[in-house]
């Protein structure tokens, strides 16, 4: 579990890294983040004033992702950490919890 915290963290800093040019992004980043990947990107978009096509070219040049892709990466990693860290934890509830159901 330490290997893929550490992973993990790599990676999302370097994601941080990339977007740090990009304010707009570097903020719907961490606001994916908080939202554990269950965000309304259309939404989020708006947020910033930009259309949804604006926005994920901008995750793209800068985070080498699209913001979809980031948020399914974040509901996957909520959803690993919830697995690993409650003890008797059923897959469906973690799968609830989630937002995959």
């Amino acid at each position: 579990m330490e290997m893929i915290a550490n992973a993990e963290a790599y990676f999302i800093g370097e994601l941080y890294n990339a977007a740090s040019d990009d304010l707009v992004v570097y903020d719907a980043m961490k606001r994916i983040i908080a939202a554990k990947g269950t965000v309304n990107l259309h939404r989020l978009a708006t947020r910033y004033g930009l259309t949804s096509r604006r926005i994920q070219q901008r995750f793209s040049d800068f985070a080498g992702c699209t913001p979809k892709m980031f948020a399914r990466l974040a509901k996957f990693r909520f959803a690993l950490y919830k697995l690993h860290t409650i003890s008797n934890v059923s897959l469906t509830d973690v799968a609830y919890t989630s937002g995959y159901l």
